[in-house]
């Protein structure tokens, strides 16, 4: 709403004080084409969206009126009337998102602190992300995470307010699970972005937090590209201006851009002059910027564009254009590489391993699967076998171990149906016991390690939906098993709901995991593979199911 009312006053200031001194027109090429920004606002022309809302027009103002926003105003506004050239725009860029956010592309890691490179950054030098990593975890207590997303700044560029705002409830939320609490940010768009939408989260550029002794390569004589979100965070630019400015002949006091309208896909002819005139004021020089997307611009027209982190010491900067095809291809590589690394990935191809070392013994005739048979179901029957498995169970998760291979463990030796009841049984039992040590003994201590804001969040959920935030819960996993146990004890809910609620929910994906265990074990001693098959399209039905009750209940 404040933001809508600042759009409302620059537009309403413009109209009432613009005296037409043509300044900011001839210092822009869109502006220069299309007309002053009054005309444009009056006559609601949609070539406004080829504005790359750079804001020079605002620093240029004599009157001290602010065009940019004035202009982005009208944008915002033809967006809702569904003008066609606004709509084309729109799509594009969803498109772009949309494939951004989605596997296998998007990339987030469980760590209080992240470094999110931004979309150019991630495509154009993604070996340089690897190196940036291992400098803030050589001077960090705690291990930096990464994360591999878009912050949605191309649908903000063309003014698509209200698409933003409901997708980053979606991200915040999503920092909140991961347990994130500090983002270091490799864009300058993405900055901007985070500033004005992120929640709760500890915000700083990667330029801010790099020490400036590391910047061994900056070249001598060169022009100081600052990139235009850079202005609209004027103290940010300041700060880039007090660290970084005396190594450059020349820095200018209004925004230059290099044509790409943060990706928004402007028009060509028009994204080449304002490319031109930013190229005219280097002279010749070597480009410093810090942004992968203007830096790429300046090299594909035969210029030296450096990014600023390319100085780095032992980094050697970017001498050719990334194509698009490029740049996809190595957000594809980069975040394949980073899943590799995870302990569900690897558990997966130990999985997988198990599978084919079966069928290669069998083959040979090394296993024989009525002796391993035979002992598993000595086992299985014994009369401690299943209190010791329940006991086990209870303890587990109170001491943070995983579930995961529990629940499987049933399935393998007791088969899906009785499995899944001492699973479940199991299961319930564990998460009673965190939640009464939680509720009676070590409040305040898990208050300060879980953190202030999960304790919070349940708090709320709890109280406004009462039983279902229990099966929401368990039927999302939001956090690991052990976690939640502890959350819940720190509510209001009432045991007998909790408890209730957690059995008959948790029942879906225990079956499926009892299930998982049982083909694990029809696949090492005979070899059916059936069972796998029919567990894993159970699997596909059940996660269907769940986006759909996850998108109605909008817990």
């Amino acid at each position: 709403m404040a933001a809508q009312l600042f759009m409302e006053q620059a537009v309403s200031e413009l109209l009432h004080n613009c005296t037409e001194c043509r300044i900011c027109q001839r210092a822009c090429p869109f502006l220069e084409k299309y007309g002053l920004p009054k005309e444009i606002i009056l006559n609601k022309k949609e070539e406004v969206f080829y504005c790359t809302n750079c804001s020079a027009c605002t620093y240029l103002c004599k009157e001290g009126l602010d065009p940019a926003e004035a202009l982005y105003s009208l944008k915002v506004q033809l967006l809702k009337e569904g003008v066609p050239l606004g709509q084309k725009l729109k799509n594009s860029a969803l498109s772009f998102i949309k494939r951004i956010h989605s596997f296998p592309f998007s990339h987030w890691e469980r760590a209080e602190k992240v470094f999110w490179p931004g979309c150019s950054f991630w495509g154009i030098y993604p070996h340089l992300i690897k190196e940036i990593l291992k400098i803030l975890n050589k001077n960090s207590e705690k291990k930096f995470g990464l994360v591999l997303d878009c912050c949605l700044d191309p649908l903000y560029q063309i003014g698509a307010v209200k698409e933003v705002e409901r997708a980053w409830k979606n991200l915040n939320l999503r920092f909140f699970q991961n347990g994130i609490k500090e983002v270091i940010l490799g864009c300058t768009n993405c900055y901007k972005i985070f500033k004005k939408y992120s929640e709760n989260l500890q915000v700083k550029h990667i330029l801010e937090v790099l020490p400036e002794s590391l910047f061994e390569n900056i070249p001598s004589n060169s022009f100081f590209h600052l990139p235009c979100p850079a202005f609209k965070e004027r103290n940010f630019r300041e700060r880039m201006v007090q660290k970084f400015g005396g190594h450059f002949s020349k820095i200018l006091k209004i925004p230059s851009c290099c044509g790409a309208g943060g990706g928004a896909y402007i028009n060509e002819e028009l994204s080449q002059d304002f490319l031109k005139i930013t190229v005219k004021k280097a002279q010749k020089n070597p480009i410093i910027t810090f942004c992968f997307g203007c830096k790429n611009r300046f090299v594909g027209i035969g210029e030296r564009g450096i990014h600023l982190l390319e100085t780095l010491k032992d980094i050697k900067p970017l001498e050719k254009k990334v194509s698009s095809i490029t740049k996809w291809l190595n957000r594809l590589k980069l975040s394949f590489e980073r899943k590799l690394f995870k302990t569900k990935t690897f558990l997966f191809f130990i999985f997988l391993g198990l599978i084919f070392l079966s069928f290669y013994f069998q083959w040979k005739g090394l296993l024989k699967p009525e002796i391993l048979t035979n002992q598993l179901q000595k086992f299985a029957g014994h009369p401690l076998s299943i209190p010791l498995y329940l006991l086990i169970y209870t303890l587990a998760p109170s001491f943070f171990v995983s579930s995961l291979a529990l629940t499987m463990l049933a399935g393998f030796l007791w088969g899906p149906i009785l499995g899944s009841i001492l699973a479940l049984t199991g299961a319930t039992l564990g998460a009673t016991l965190s939640f009464q040590l939680a509720r009676y003994f070590f409040r305040d201590t898990l208050k300060a390690r879980l953190g202030y804001e999960k304790w919070k969040y349940f708090e709320e959920i709890t109280k406004k939906h009462g039983w279902k935030a229990v099966a929401f819960v368990r039927l999302f996993p939001l956090f690991s098993f052990p976690v939640v146990n502890y959350l819940f004890g720190l509510t209001s809910i009432d045991l007998k709901t909790y408890v209730i609620c957690t059995f008959i929910f948790m029942a879906p994906a225990g079956f499926a995991y009892t299930g998982l265990g049982y083909s694990l074990k029809g696949i090492i001693l005979e070899g059916k593979i059936l069972p796998l098959i029919l567990v894993l399209l159970f699997l596909s039905a059940l996660t269907l199911l769940l986006r759909y009750l996850s998108k109605k209940w909008k817990i």
